[in-house]
């Protein structure tokens, strides 16, 4: 099961298909910023909701990015 596919233990459902892809948006946020020139950021940011692949790709670059950024903060680097 993919990574977006995500189950709720509270409530013993799964997310809707527009719940994942907001999630996943927010997830991705971070890598566009990193990534993508400032001027094609909010394009980027409208268009990869379009493209589920592309959209998981920029959200796992985003997750990585947020673990390596708090990972750095807890040591102090």
């Amino acid at each position: 099961m993919p990574y977006s596919a995500r189950f709720d233990r509270s409530t013993n459902t799964f997310m809707s298909g527009a719940e994942m892809v907001d999630t996943l948006a927010r997830e991705a946020e971070v890598a566009v910023h990193q990534i993508v020139e400032p001027g094609k950021r909010a394009d980027t940011l409208r268009l990869i909701r379009l493209d589920r692949n592309l959209l998981e790709v920029f959200a796992a670059r985003g997750r990585a990015m947020t673990a390596y950024t708090a990972r750095k903060a807890a040591l102090g680097l």
